[in-house]
């Protein structure tokens, strides 16, 4: 639905969507909606992982998932496998996110430890 409305409204769009069966029925549902191959391809992305607490847990920035599970109290997070941190993430999402996001913001250091996350808002940013 947001697709078609940006797209009703003129305004750049792109999505990433889980790597999981969840994540390709998204981009089924915009295909259903008249979004032409090509389209699809330019503005849908996918994790490489099933989920994004999962690319999190596994990107450069899993030494920072590691400290705001701490911060939140999870306990022993040094020894936890990537695994169990995303099972960590996954159950206080909105409270990661947020903690996660103060770090980005107060660090910009960090937001190149993300390059697949540097490369959508780059190319977010040339779509027109």
């Amino acid at each position: 639905m947001f697709a078609a409305l940006a797209r009703a409204l003129g305004i750049p769009w792109l999505a990433v969507f889980d790597g999981d069966d969840e994540g390709q029925r998204y981009v089924q549902a915009i295909a259903n909606r008249g979004f032409s191959r090509e389209e699809l391809a330019e503005r849908c992305r996918s994790h490489d992982a099933e989920d994004l607490e999962a690319q999190l847990a596994a990107s450069e920035l899993g030494s920072e998932v590691r400290e705001v599970l701490t911060e939140l109290g999870v306990r022993d997070t040094a020894n936890l496998t990537t695994d169990d941190l995303a099972t960590q993430m996954r159950r206080d999402k909105t409270n990661c996110a947020a903690l996660l996001a103060v770090r980005l913001r107060e660090n910009p250091a960090l937001v190149s430890c993300a390059p697949a996350f540097q490369a959508a808002i780059a190319q977010l940013r040339k779509l027109k």
